[in-house]
């Protein structure tokens, strides 16, 4: 069992969503969180319980930013960006984006891919790793140091 402050198993969406909501919980305005895993882990799903929980609905979820690379949603608590690396080839990209103006103390950022330009993202970034455990289980667990870039 991990000493990580969150770490949960869940095997179906609403459980996802639900540990999403636990975890939406601990977010305030200038956090940062960047989700790990491979294609299918359950990123996108966990962004989604979070989103809906910050934003207090879940109809307002957009889908994955893979093409848009950014969603913005209008919470209560903060404004929330949702970012997905999968596409970038490289780091000036996000920047052009205006990462800067996105990742502020006033705003929530999602990030999906966030190994890919794990140096872009601030030192207080939380790192959640989303696992594939069974076909329809996933693990999602809080990890306390940022993994090194990769580039798939």
């Amino acid at each position: 069992m991990s000493t990580s402050p969150f770490d949960i198993t869940c095997g179906s969406d609403a459980a996802t969503h639900a540990a999403a909501a636990q975890f939406a919980a601990t977010l305030a305005p200038g956090a940062v969180v960047g989700l790990l895993g491979p294609l299918g882990a359950g990123k996108t799903a966990f962004a989604r319980g979070v989103i809906s929980a910050l934003h207090g609905t879940p109809a307002v979820f957009h889908g994955s930013p893979t093409f848009a690379l950014v969603h913005e949603y209008r919470a209560a608590v903060a404004p929330v960006f949702h970012f997905d690396f999968y596409r970038v080839k490289h780091a000036a990209e996000i920047a052009a984006l205006g990462w800067d103006e996105y990742c502020t103390p006033a705003s929530i950022c999602l990030v999906e891919w966030a190994d890919r330009f794990a140096t872009m993202l601030p030192a207080q970034t939380r790192w959640l790793q989303c696992a594939i455990v069974a076909p329809q289980t996933r693990r999602f667990f809080e990890c306390f140091h940022p993994p090194p870039e990769v580039f798939v």
